[in-house]
């Protein structure tokens, strides 16, 4: 027999705004491939569920070193290496991406060196819709749930919040793998060594207005990335091992914001012990 989840009752509105931005990933003299600080800012830069991107548009530049061939070919390859991570490690869409060739500099251009630099650049402009959302401070907050983990002595009705588990922005992959996997690791340990616990692996999101059931999944194109979330932890279990008769998955959206927090933390993943 499950329990009931005690959750809070606020008054939650949007507001949105349109706003154009741009961001400019610089490259070494011949280079075109990202590094993976360059990879670090793009994926921050793209993970805010709080807001819907609306169009990416990426132009590729180099200095004025070398034939105008060569610089042309250079800069496509600039531009395609980041339009290429955006679309098939980010899932998002790329509405334009084009190599512009060369900056060119007058004659006697002071500090040329220095401004070849930030001409050997691919610019990502984009569109986005930010909305932002307020919680009725006049609503009474309940006591904060007592979250367990998986080194207390656990029965049915207890739950777990899954730590370093940082979703990407809309999607199900994990920001750290590593540390993610390693998270896991845990409860894999602890269903092993009790057998005949069985849970529910619950999808929770941040940041959607009331006039939504769940969050958009740029993967599955729905609004359901409460339970596409769920579903991958459930799927690397089965993966490891676990027996699928002894979980279940579901997605809750924004039914449950945690008691008291912040509305940031509502994203996450939490583990229901049903049957101990």
């Amino acid at each position: 027999m499950r329990f009931v989840i005690s959750f809070l009752i606020a008054c939650c509105f949007a507001t949105t705004s349109l706003c154009a931005q741009e961001h400019s990933v610089y490259f070494d003299s011949n280079a075109f491939l990202l590094n993976e600080t360059q990879k670090a800012t793009l994926i921050s830069l793209f993970s805010s569920e709080e807001e819907v991107k609306i169009t990416i548009a990426v132009e590729g530049f180099c200095d004025d070193i070398g034939s105008d061939e060569s610089n042309q070919i250079l800069s496509q390859k600039r531009a395609y290496e980041v339009t290429n991570f955006l679309q098939n490690e980010l899932h998002l869409e790329v509405s334009n991406s084009i190599g512009k060739g060369e900056i060119s500099l007058p004659e006697n251009t002071l500090n040329a060196d220095e401004i070849r630099k930030n001409n050997r650049v691919v610019k990502i402009r984009f569109s986005k819709e930010i909305v932002e959302f307020k919680v009725d401070s006049a609503q009474k907050k309940p006591t904060q749930t007592n979250y367990k983990t998986f080194s207390d002595e656990l029965k049915k009705g207890d739950r777990i919040i899954v730590n370093n588990l940082i979703f990407m922005g809309s999607l199900t992959y994990f920001q750290s793998p590593e540390e993610a996997e390693a998270e896991l690791e845990k409860i894999i340990t602890y269903l092993k060594t009790h057998p005949a616990t069985k849970i529910e692996i619950q999808g929770h999101v941040c940041c959607i207005s009331n006039s939504f059931k769940d969050a958009y999944d740029r993967n599955s194109r729905k609004n359901n990335l409460s339970e596409t979330r769920a579903q991958k932890i459930y799927d690397y279990f089965i993966e490891k091992g676990i027996a699928a008769n002894r979980m279940t998955h579901k997605g809750y959206g924004r039914q449950f914001p945690i008691p008291g927090g912040e509305e940031h933390d509502n994203k996450r993943v939490e583990i229901l012990i049903v049957e101990d």
